[in-house]
């Protein structure tokens, strides 16, 4: 996935999880196709929202990350974004997400979020 820090550029990335289980997603961010060149995240550090919803449009929020509560900043680059939804409950099925940061005002990440219904119980 490519970004670019001055001229961001929204990585569309889909997100996977088992209902029930809670998921660590890790997303490293590039400014170059060879990930020789790290996006330095860190003037985003306590500016960046994650909200999960049914539709890009619906009303109904599903979960709301902000750093430190379910989205972190870091990586020896300051590069990566750690993601920790709180989704465990939620229907198996597809929905939708987008992080945002306010310094730019722009939208750094975004895709569906599906869930996946258990087997074992």
């Amino acid at each position: 996935m490519t970004a670019i820090y001055k001229n961001i550029i929204a990585a569309d990335v889909d997100l996977v999880s088992i209902r029930g289980d809670k998921p660590v997603f890790r997303i490293a961010f590039w400014e170059d196709e060879a990930n020789s060149i790290p996006v330095d995240l860190s003037p985003f550090i306590g500016n960046i929202k994650m909200q999960i919803r049914t539709t890009p449009t619906a009303d109904r929020v599903l979960d709301t990350l902000e750093d430190g509560t379910g989205l972190t900043i870091g990586g020896i680059d300051n590069n990566e974004l750690t993601i920790v939804p709180d989704m465990m409950e939620v229907d198996a099925g597809n929905y939708y997400y987008d992080v945002e940061e306010s310094v730019l005002d722009a939208t750094i990440l975004r895709g569906r979020y599906l869930t996946q219904q258990d087997v074992t119980r």
